[in-house]
């Protein structure tokens, strides 16, 4: 049996010229769904406000300084 990938590898070998370069075209050069929809999101409403990157009374050294990401990632 065929692992997935495998299968995959075997459908797109047997497609037509012209949807093997729409499955190119789609998997290079992707839009997101929210784009396509026209969502406007959270980020972008910040975004919009200057509000990305922005941040006052923070240590200046968050991404180097070990002691601030101490527990990262960890679950209790």
């Amino acid at each position: 049996m065929a692992t997935s990938f495998e299968k995959v590898l075997q459908d797109a070998r047997s497609l037509s010229p012209e949807d093997k370069q729409k499955l190119v075209r789609e998997l290079t050069e992707p839009e997101s769904e929210l784009k396509q929809a026209n969502v406007r999101t959270l980020y972008d409403a910040f975004q919009e406000r200057g509000l990305i990157g922005f941040m006052t009374d923070a240590p200046e050294d968050l991404s180097t300084n070990p002691k601030h990401m101490e527990g990262f990632g960890q679950h209790d």
